[in-house]
């Protein structure tokens, strides 16, 4: 068995994990707190394992090289478990699988694979027709500037005077973007936008 980086926030979740792994044969570096560029470089080659992890521990675990294991809380959403997939999470096990359970997982990761529970396939499949759908979905710089301030609660008066345009072509090209969103209002727009992740992309 290879040697796992387990990277996170430390708490008696991470002790627990890193115990059961050791009691299971598995050599654990820990690297939590500070999980940057030099915590990525000391666990490169070996799986990482993610354990109440922020955002640095997340590109640490990328850069391990081996593939990432992510210890989810006990009851998490399938929705959550997916968008760890597909943030990077190679696997996704809850905390209270046992050691033998988080062990074959790890291994599958470490040969290169990817472990699936049936639970997730579903949802799996729908974040892929959504990646689809938002493919389709084509939005300019000024209509995504719109929905970004529509996500930030402006009123179209607020938005115009932000961007420097008139309200009546804020109010034109919102028009035009609920059409590509197939919206009928502000809060349907922004629903949308959010399932298709249009915010987290660059206009066309």
């Amino acid at each position: 068995m290879s040697t796992v980086l387990l990277l996170g926030r430390p708490g008696l979740r991470a002790d627990l994990i890193a115990h059961l792994l050791a009691q299971a044969g598995v050599e654990v570096r820990v690297g939590f707190e500070g999980a940057g560029a030099g915590g990525a470089v000391a666990g490169a080659g070996t799986v990482a394992v993610l354990v109440d992890p922020l955002r640095p521990h997340w590109a640490a675990a990328r850069a391990a090289g081996k593939g990432v294991v992510l210890v989810a809380d006990p009851g998490a959403q399938g929705r959550d478990m997916v968008a760890a997939m597909l943030r990077g999470a190679d696997a996704v096990i809850e905390a209270d699988v046992d050691a033998a359970t988080m062990v074959e997982a790890i291994e599958v990761v470490a040969a290169g694979g990817a472990v699936v529970t049936p639970s997730l396939v579903r949802p799996l499949l729908d974040a892929a027709r959504e990646d689809a759908d938002a493919a389709s979905v084509r939005l300019t710089r000024r209509e995504l500037d719109i929905l970004r301030s529509i996500d930030e609660g402006h009123t179209v008066k607020q938005t115009a005077r932000a961007l420097g345009i008139t309200i009546k072509t804020v109010e034109n090209l919102q028009s035009r973007m609920f059409r590509k969103l197939e919206a009928r209002n502000r809060a349907q727009a922004i629903t949308r936008a959010h399932a298709l992740r249009l915010l987290d992309r660059d206009p066309v």
